[in-house]
């Protein structure tokens, strides 16, 4: 019992009001009153149906001529067999018929429409039910004209709300869906449009909505081509929540509309499963929370790979958070890849001071299931390897717009008990003996040649020079001896700079990432032969596969020094006519400058042979040199830097402006090229 005496009595005074309620409405007089009220409501109701029964043909006939009007007044026709109602509030259309010249824009042959008086006396118009048979339309835009063009005037601009932009998306959206009718019913219903280079359209062979529940087939075309899917689900738009489940017709995998001629590529799959559980706004916040499931997924795409990538099942959740000046994707939105469990938080503040954060994690998995469900296609190097153990990966990276160059970038994959139990496609340990090598330039081999003493070209580790060493490592990864493979200070730096200069101008590529690229993939860049080239990188890091000596000294022997000349044992005779070893520290540090564009060395020298004072990479390399002090520093401001041997002979004027072609050196330079 509630011991306060001022709740209490006023519990009790609430409990009295139903009976008092029931008293009042018992009184004579008061019934008395209802019923006239009752009587007067009925009569006024009955007089307007009446009136309704009696006039609506005629409203209907001059909302038709209006109509007639209005359409010839702009160049077009507008007929019909048959117009009447089907019911109280119920008007059906035949051989409904739009064109402009004799250019059909709109057939039906049955349009029915409804509408709901109750939400229409409160909210305007507001049609019930639309049903729709045998119709199809076509709009035309080509050479010989525009049937379409000047049937829909230009809305004046309403007044701009003061609504963040959040706030009006989300108003838009739910005055639409008020907008539905309840009940929609599609039957033989198409669309196409048509320009001087695309048809694209669609072709509903069946489609209901009945305020609830949502099934039908529908079509998709483009240029001749039709994708046919069934879709079932359903929609409230009172809580704008809902599901949709998407299959290609016949249990078939159709190719998704539009990807090839927009973007170049192709994708398709087997079933997808998608729903809305919250769309609302909350303190000017709109809150997002979604999911789906999408199965059998194929994408084609020269940029992606070379042949098809494949993942057997793909599911997330999506929990996300717009606000006026910031964009949020809560840390328990996840993405599952067949086996692999993933984690994403990111946030974006877009006001003045923008930051912008961003956390991954994959969960602890077992090896095994690791590399079995990456995608089909982007790893075929690694197709049939076996492992052990179990992995997990973390990565986290903040950067703040005021201070770019202070972001900061953490990246690990992190293994428990991993081994290697057996190699799969390609051996990752070839490099510990002499290999065939093979260059290609533009998917086509240019040289094959053996890495190792059977090629007198061949230069051991302890024959070259410790200066020209240190020289190519200062210019291509200064810390190949430190790292794992990833060297995230140079990620991070990359970050801001790209961040910076509002497009991508440099990259955090190191020697083991190079050196994996020549040895074991293709030269294309292409996301697959990176994200392989990341995955080997660390396989051959992590697991000591080859040693950091040994591979530094494949490195040296098989890059590109020039045209044609591969290795440091050829490009020493190349340039200066001598053995590696006898190079001198400023003739290591030209060598090591030409690295990132070994074709293009005599834009980089005078037309006498010495190192041109505008080969920035040579003086930065040079002048890092000697802090450390690998070089003099009387050598400070030396380009006393002469080509001697072969190479004389491809010296030329520059075909381009010195300034021009350094300058697009140096952004390859940045770029990590």
């Amino acid at each position: 019992m509630n011991s306060n005496p001022f709740l209490r009595s006023i519990t009790q005074e609430l409990a009295k009001v139903p009976g008092k309620l029931l008293a009042f409405f018992a009184k004579p007089a008061v019934k008395k009153r209802l019923k006239m009220a009752a009587y007067i409501f009925g009569t006024f109701l009955v007089i307007m149906l009446v009136l309704w029964f009696a006039f609506r043909n005629q409203i209907l006939q001059m909302a038709w001529e209006k109509a007639v009007a209005k359409t010839e007044k702009k160049g077009f026709t507008l007929t019909c067999s048959h117009k009447g109602f089907s019911g109280v509030f119920t008007v059906g259309f035949d051989s409904l018929h739009l064109h402009k010249s004799g250019n059909t824009l709109l057939f039906s042959e049955k349009l029915s429409v409804s509408v709901d008086i109750r939400k229409t006396l409160w909210n305007g118009p507001t049609i019930a039910e639309v049903k729709v048979s045998n119709t199809r339309i076509t709009a035309i835009n080509d050479a010989n004209g525009c049937n379409y063009c000047g049937l829909i005037e230009k809305s004046e601009r309403s007044k701009k709300s003061k609504d963040p932009l959040v706030q009006r998306v989300f108003n838009l959206i739910k005055r639409g869906l008020a907008k539905v009718p309840g009940i929609i019913e599609l039957q033989n219903v198409s669309a196409e449009y048509r320009d001087t280079s695309n048809v694209i359209g669609v072709d509903i062979s069946k489609l209901r909505y009945d305020g609830d529940d949502i099934s039908g087939t529908v079509g998709v075309l483009e240029n001749g081509k039709k994708n046919t899917f069934s879709i079932s689900g359903n929609l409230d738009r009172g809580d704008i929540t809902g599901s949709l489940i998407i299959e290609p017709f016949g249990n078939c995998r159709n190719e998704l509309p539009f990807l090839k001629t927009r973007f170049g590529l192709s994708a398709g799959f087997k079933k997808a499963d998608f729903s809305l559980e919250n769309f609302d706004m909350s303190g000017g916040v709109l809150q997002i929370q979604a999911k789906g499931a999408v199965q059998g997924i194929f994408v084609n795409d020269k940029r992606l790979a070379d042949t098809n990538v494949i993942i057997k099942e793909c599911s997330g959740t999506l929990v996300a958070n717009l606000g006026k000046d910031f964009i949020e994707i809560d840390s328990s939105s996840n993405l599952k890849l067949n086996k692999i469990s993933t984690f994403l938080y990111a946030k974006a503040n877009l006001g003045k001071h923008k930051q912008f954060d961003l956390k991954f994690r994959a969960e602890r998995i077992k090896a095994a299931d690791f590399f079995t469900s990456l995608p089909e296609g982007m790893f075929q190097n690694l197709s049939g390897i076996k492992v052990s153990g179990e992995l997990e990966y973390r990565m986290a990276a903040h950067l703040d717009d005021e201070k770019p160059f202070n972001c900061t970038f953490l990246s690990e994959l992190k293994p428990y008990q991993f081994k290697i139990v057996e190699m799969g496609k390609t051996n990752l340990r070839k490099m510990n003996g002499e290999f065939k090598h093979t260059f290609y330039d533009h998917g086509k081999p240019v040289r094959s040649f053996m890495v190792g003493p059977s090629n007198s070209s061949f230069t051991p580790i302890s024959e070259i020079p410790e200066m020209i060493q240190k020289a190519v490592m200062t210019g291509e990864d200064p810390a190949f001896y430190g790292h794992n493979g990833f060297y995230a200070e140079a990620i991070r730096q990359s970050i801001a700079q790209n961040y910076v200069r509002g497009r991508f101008a440099r990259g955090g590529s190191t020697i083991s990432m190079q050196l994996v690229k020549n040895v074991f993939l293709s030269r294309k860049k292409t996301l697959a032969r990176k994200a392989e080239e990341i995955l080997i990188v660390w396989l051959i890091e992590s697991q000591r596969l080859t040693s950091k000596s040994r591979m530094f000294e494949v490195y040296l022997n098989i890059i590109e020094w020039g045209p044609g000349i591969f290795g440091v044992g050829e490009a020493s005779r190349f340039y200066f006519a001598k053995p590696a070893i006898s190079l001198e520290p400023l003739e290591c540090a030209f060598l090591a400058s030409i690295v990132p564009m070994p074709k293009n060395y005599a834009y980089f020298v005078d037309s006498a042979g010495y190192v041109s004072q505008k080969n920035w990479n040579f003086v930065a390399i040079r002048n890092n040199m000697i802090k450390r002090g690998d070089i003099s520093a009387a050598d400070s401001s030396s380009f006393n830097v002469k080509i001697t041997g072969p190479a004389v002979r491809g010296l030329r004027r520059p075909r381009l402006a010195d300034s021009a072609m350094l300058e697009e050196k140096e952004e390859l330079l940045d770029s990590g090229q």
